[in-house]
């Protein structure tokens, strides 16, 4: 996916390099941080999007599992942070876009998990909007609604997958599903210098 994206930019007459890492890998982010300073010359806009979502019943959560879910989510979000900030700092500001979730505020039956990431994810952020505001650099997270993602669809057979639709459909007053291109929408958005005002917030997407 990473190089398709790549190629597609390319394609359209952009410049765009790729770089794998594990979030949850500090060496691994160290190491795309250089190559992406070698070939890009800094970073000042960070998006924050890796993530995992499992459905599990709070009794049936493991320790294993909800260390998988906050290191994915909590610790890739810091990591990132940790290594690309004070790039920032050297170029005079920037901003953070992490991707957290509305059920960061409603919670979820059956993924306390992913609820408590995704609040942890918020937390970090005002706490990131504070902190970093003095460098020029602002913190927003988005927090979608249910999205039409490789996530919604996964381990699902077709059918399930439409069952699924339309259950989440009923619950926006729209009656649809999101897409990714209406997170992305608002994402590019702040990237390109919108709302400049706007710092430490939760933005809904829903």
């Amino acid at each position: 996916n990473c190089r398709k994206v790549v190629e597609e930019i390319r394609a359209n007459g952009g410049i765009a390099h790729e770089a794998i890492a594990d979030v949850r890998s500090d060496s691994d982010i160290q190491r795309m941080r250089v190559g992406l300073g070698e070939v890009a010359g800094g970073v000042n806009i960070i998006i924050n999007c890796a993530g995992i979502l499992r459905t599990t019943p709070f009794l049936e959560i493991s320790a294993d599992e909800w260390r998988l879910m906050l290191d994915t989510h909590v610790k890739g979000t810091f990591l990132v942070c940790k290594n690309f900030v004070p790039v920032m700092v050297k170029l005079g500001g920037g901003i953070i876009i992490n991707t957290s979730s509305d059920f960061a505020i409603i919670g979820s039956p059956g993924r306390a998990h992913y609820c408590a990431a995704k609040r942890a994810i918020h937390a970090l952020t005002k706490s990131l909007a504070l902190e970093l505001a003095p460098y020029g650099i602002r913190a927003v997270s988005l927090g979608p609604g249910p999205t039409d993602t490789p996530l919604l669809r996964e381990g699902l057979s077709e059918s399930d997958y439409q069952t699924k639709l339309v259950k989440y459909a009923r619950w926006v007053p729209l009656g649809r599903v999101g897409k990714p291109e209406y997170v992305a929408d608002l994402a590019a958005w702040l990237a390109l210098g919108g709302g400049k005002y706007i710092n430490g917030q939760l933005l809904h997407v829903n």
